[in-house]
Order: C-alpha cells, then sequence, then structure tokens
C-alpha cells in the first residue's frame, strides 16, 4: 500500500524529521527558490500533506487544484500565506505552531531595539572608517523611554516582559486583550492613535489581515512623535513602505529596524534594505537551531495527528 505522502518545499531540519513515523512518506523542495504556484499545484498531485514555512503561497487556486490534501501544515505564528477560507471550504485541516519561535522573536525584538537606540551601526560604521567615540554618536537609554507595542499576543507581551527589565515604560494597543491583562503583564492599555502619539520606539507584533494592512501609514507617521524609532518583526505589508521613507527624509522617524518587508525575498537594491538609517535583517527573527527544531517538529507532529484520525494541538 502507498504511504500518505507530506511534501515540504522548503526543506525541514533533519532532527524534526524524525516526528514523522516511517508509514509516512517526506518529499521536500529546493532550499534555494520558493515554489510558484504552478510548481505548488504540480508538486502536491497525491500528496496529502503540506508543510510550509512563511516562504511558499498556498492560494485558493493551489487547494482548489490538490484534490488529495487533507492537512496544511505553517511552521510558527498563524498563517497569513495559506488561504484559510479555502482550506476551510475544502474540509482541508490547517494547523500550526504558534508559541514556538516566541522567545525567539522577543529576543530579536530587544536586540534591533537596543541597536537602534544604542547606534550600534553608526558606531560599527564609524570605528571602521578610523573613527572614535565623540558627543555627535550619543546613543539613548531605554530607561526612561515609552516603548509602544501593536499587539499584545504571545510576542507581544514576551517583549514587555524582556522589556521590564530595562526600565522603560510599555504601552500598547490591543483590541483582544483586555487593559486588566495588559496591566498583570507590565503594560499600560491604550489606544492605538495613543500609541503612535506618545511613544519614543513603537514595535510592531500583530497579525497580517484586512485591518492590519498598511496600518503604519501616513496618518500614523503623522501621528509619532519626531525623532520616534521604528521595529518590525511581524508582517512587512503592516508598514506603508513610501510613507515609511518619507518619514525618515523628514526626520519624523530617527531609525528603523526591519525583518519583514512588504515583498520577500528582497529585490536587490531595494531602499528598505540598503537605506543609512534602516536596520535590515532577512526575515530571522524566528530561526535560532531552538525555535526551528522546536516548530518544524510541532507542525509534523501535529500533521501526523491528522493524518491518522488524531485531533491536532493547534489548529485553524
Amino acid at each position: 500500500m502507498k504511504r500518505p505522502v507530506i511534501f515540504i518545499p522548503e526543506p525541514f531540519p533533519a532532527g524534526a524529521l524524525d516526528a514523522v513515523p516511517s508509514r509516512f512518506e517526506v518529499v521536500q523542495g529546493d532550499a534555494a527558490r520558493a515554489c510558484s504556484e504552478d510548481e505548488l499545484i504540480e508538486a502536491l498531485k497525491g500528496v496529502s500533506a503540506l508543510a510550509v514555512t512563511s516562504r511558499e503561497q498556498v492560494t485558493a487556486r493551489v487547494i482548489d487544484r490538490a484534490p488529495d490534501l487533507r492537512v496544511i501544515g505553517k511552521s510558527g505564528a498563524r498563517p497569513a500565506n495559506v488561504d484559510m477560507d479555502a482550506a476551510r471550504r475544502r474540509g482541508i485541516e490547517v494547523v500550526w505552531s504558534p508559541t514556538a519561535n516566541v522567545q525567539s522573536v522577543a529576543e530579536m525584538t530587544l536586540a534591533l531595539i537596543l541597536q537602534l537606540v544604542r547606534r550600534l551601526p553608526e558606531l560599527t560604521g564609524l570605528l571602521r572608517a578610523g573613527g572614535w567615540r565623540n558627543y555627535d554618536m550619543l546613543g539613548r537609554e531605554l530607561s526612561g523611554m515609552t516603548v509602544g507595542l501593536v499587539g499584545l499576543g504571545n510576542v507581544g507581551l514576551a517583549v514587555a516582559r524582556l522589556l521590564g527589565a530595562t526600565g522603560a515604560r510599555v504601552i500598547g494597543f490591543d483590541p483582544h486583550v483586555s487593559a486588566g491583562e495588559a496591566a498583570r503583564r507590565g503594560v499600560e492599555h491604550c489606544g492605538l492613535g495613543q500609541v503612535f502619539a506618545r511613544s519614543d520606539l513603537i514595535s510592531l507584533h500583530c497579525e497580517l489581515n484586512g485591518g492590519t494592512r498598511g496600518i503604519v501609514g501616513p496618518e500614523a507617521f503623522t501621528a509619532m512623535k519626531p525623532g520616534v524609532y521604528l521595529v518590525n518583526t511581524a508582517r512587512g505589508p503592516l508598514v506603508d513602505t513610501g510613507a515609511l521613507l518619507d518619514a525618515l527624509a523628514s526626520g519624523k522617524v530617527a531609525a528603523a529596524a526591519l525583518d519583514v518587508f512588504p515583498e520577500e525575498p528582497v529585490p536587490p537594491g531595494h531602499p528598505l534594505a540598503t537605506h543609512p538609517r534602516i536596520v535590515a535583517t532577512p526575515h530571522m527573527a524566528a530561526f535560532t537551531g531552538e525555535a526551528i527544531h522546536r516548530e518544524t517538529r510541532e507542525v509534523l507532529e501535529d500533521i501526523v495527528n491528522v493524518l491518522s484520525g488524531r485531533l491536532p494541538r493547534h489548529m485553524g
């Protein structure tokens, strides 16, 4: 009898594959490039399960052209790259590993915040150019700064916990979190407009959907303090690219740190990747050895659960 096939377009670490019993066949794709829509459709012929990262786009057309598909797994947070409505119409389970990379993303966020406020990229450039310390290159302490978090889910609250050790005042907006719950985590809950207006530094931790796409756009930048810092380790399209570049040019934004972009991989020479006051990293916040092992293994375990007739731990 033919073994059910699990297709993984962007290869998972070898250790994660230990979660798949031998009664299943695992087929992995090309690590160097994403599958196009047509290539994904072709690859899913006769495939029972699809396990993706954030790289491949699992569109309604892909889902509708995969008659044998029973489950889609997304390693990491809730899948923004999977058409959930199309999957539900087909009765396909969607599973993910929502907490596996929380610590890694939170630590990366704090690292980027510290790079911005202490001006580490500029100081490195100064030293490499033969310069030395001077009063024109002073950074800031987080203690006494107001840090605004847009999104108080798993990652946002983990960032708030890390910031608590710095003495920063943490405020945040999330329509799904009560003021009491936020206060218990050391966060002053307030409206989105207040987060934009009061914060010295703003960090994004919300999901990408119709209501949040472009949430940091021209009006948001107008409301912000002059010289604000912006960090985005969530999703690239949360930020209006043109508005951010205008805000950097005007000085409204002192500097930004971006781990995510509207188009990924980022095209060569893109202004978000080359701007002198943007710290840019290639969507690596969740990519530590520990997090990748946890999230890929957990999603494969839940795929096996579904294919074996058991309930997954996390599903949409």
